[in-house]
């Protein structure tokens, strides 16, 4: 009898073991994504910096070709930062609840990206004559705020993953020097 009960809290602990080794190991941030988040982060915050250019076009004399080649500048941006993505969405499952927390605000920003970026060009092929018009100004404000916003979103999970990297690492240092120190 008092072996079967050993025997069952050693199971105990051994389940016990494993349920937390397992939970420690899925909190781990994943490097690769933490990569491409940053690469996210630049993608994001270059195509806020061309649609800002956008905007100031509606506010001088360019003609439309340079709001066209502009747009689809932002649209290059746009696409390279939907391949990166798809890269993070494909290793999601590989992430720390953060970064998946990350991966799924993403995916709605980009989506308002690619709409508002593509209404801006349709009202640039509908009426290439108005790029100085109200309305025109309204779609390229409108892109530069989508981009800006999810740059802004993209920076702050970098910045989280920063930080918590820096305080896991003080963490580990700190636990080092008070083992010294026993």
């Amino acid at each position: 009898m008092k072996i079967k009960r050993v025997f069952g809290l050693l199971g105990g602990f051994t389940l016990f073991c494993l349920v937390f080794a397992t939970s420690a190991l899925a909190q781990k941030d994943s490097d690769e994504i933490t990569s491409l988040l940053s690469q996210a982060r630049t993608q994001a915050w270059q195509a806020a910096q061309d649609a800002d250019t956008l905007q100031s076009y509606t506010m001088s004399p360019m003609a439309w070709e340079s709001h066209a080649a502009q747009l689809r500048l932002i649209q290059d941006r746009v696409n390279a930062l939907a391949k990166t993505t798809q890269q993070l969405n494909d290793l999601r499952s590989q992430g720390s609840k953060w970064q998946q927390a990350a991966i799924d605000r993403i995916n709605p920003l980009l989506r308002d990206m690619d709409e508002t970026l593509a209404t801006t060009i349709t009202a640039l092929n509908d009426h290439p004559e108005r790029v100085n018009m109200p309305p025109y100004r309204e779609y390229a404000h409108a892109n530069y705020d989508v981009c800006e916003q999810a740059a802004t979103v993209i920076s702050d999970f970098v910045a989280y993953g920063k930080s918590r990297g820096n305080s896991a690492s003080l963490r580990e240092k700190l636990d080092l020097q008070q083992t010294a120190k026993q």
